[in-house]
């Protein structure tokens, strides 16, 4: 069974120093391997989640409200909705960063940075040590 939130990776690209968000990633599939009709559709539905900027994790829409879950089973909607919201979270980080001139305090609260991997994942993108470029490779 597929989980009902997934990390929002994502909305930390700007933290590493990346400009470039995608929204439209294809979920995973099995290479080499025809999918039925049936798991095409299955894949589609795990895709169909909501970015929740107080978690940062996407969360899959509730089958119960027919109506969001048929709007957000069309991609292009999808998309769009979730692109909106992005940009709405990306504009709150900048101005958080402008205003008190630090992030680690507004991301690490984030339930999703806490929770994944233990918080390992916060440690990463905040660590107080900076390496010199020659030593990542």
């Amino acid at each position: 069974m597929k989980s009902e939130k997934t990390p929002a990776s994502d909305v930390l690209t700007p933290l590493t120093g990346s400009n470039l968000v995608g929204v439209n990633r294809e979920p995973a599939r099995p290479i080499g391997i025809t999918l039925s009709n049936e798991e095409r559709k299955e894949l589609r539905k795990h895709k169909a989640r909501e970015f929740d900027p107080s978690t940062y994790y996407y969360t899959k829409v509730a089958k119960n409200d027919s109506h969001t879950y048929d709007l957000f089973m069309r991609q292009s909607y999808n998309i769009l909705f979730n692109s909106q919201l992005l940009d709405t979270e990306f504009r709150t980080q900048t101005e958080h960063l402008l205003e008190r001139g630090e992030l680690e305090e507004y991301i690490t609260k984030k339930q999703m940075i806490k929770e994944y991997k233990r918080g390992e994942l916060g440690k990463v993108l905040f660590h107080k040590k900076v390496k010199k470029i020659t030593e990542w490779f």
